[in-house]
């Protein structure tokens, strides 16, 4: 599992992705500089890679689903 933050984020604050990166065992926690939005709309190239990584481990850990 991989989860995505972002540093600066006024909606889902980092201390709140840090305490769901603590409670979810193996995963793997991922950080973007900026804001919710900002992020999103301007660092589609780190999403779209952290999505990929994501769906290969997925392949990895479920190959008889792939």
């Amino acid at each position: 599992s991989l989860i995505l933050g972002c540093r600066d984020d006024s909606v889902i604050y980092p201390h709140q992705v840090e305490r769901l990166s603590a409670f979810w065992p193996g995963a793997t926690l991922r950080w973007m500089k900026g804001g919710h939005m900002v992020s999103f709309l301007l660092r589609t190239e780190a999403i779209r890679e952290a999505l990929l990584d994501a769906m290969s481990l997925m392949v990895y850990k479920y190959p008889r689903y792939a």
